[in-house]
């Protein structure tokens, strides 16, 4: 899973969020593939 701050550091969420599975109140995502993740780590 990851917070909205960091998809907006790797990605357009407006692409993606009617099609994501958002986890409420924390404002959480659950991904479906690493490169999201990986590239928040190497940013």
């Amino acid at each position: 899973m990851m917070n909205r701050e960091a998809y907006e550091g790797v990605t357009d969420l407006s692409d993606f969020e009617t099609v994501m599975y958002g986890v409420e109140p924390d404002n959480y995502y659950m991904i479906a593939t690493a490169e999201h993740p990986l590239l928040r780590l190497c940013s």
